[in-house]
């Protein structure tokens, strides 16, 4: 019995694996293409936000 179920395990992590890398290369891609299709913020939010930034990113908190 003992062979059997390791025979099973190791088909199970196996196909884990290869789910876990596909979903892995689309949030890859994902991710890229969310980064390459943000715009740049209008004027007046750049005047009105005081800046945060976090490596390449800038985040805005908006004063009233």
């Amino acid at each position: 019995m003992w062979p059997q179920l390791y025979e099973w395990l190791a088909l199970f992590i196996k196909w884990f694996h290869v789910i876990c890398g596909i979903a892995w290369i689309g949030a890859s891609f994902y991710f890229t293409w969310l980064d390459n299709s943000l715009e740049t913020p209008p004027k007046w939010k750049k005047t009105k936000a005081s800046k945060v930034t976090c490596g390449p990113y800038t985040v805005a908190a908006f004063m009233k």
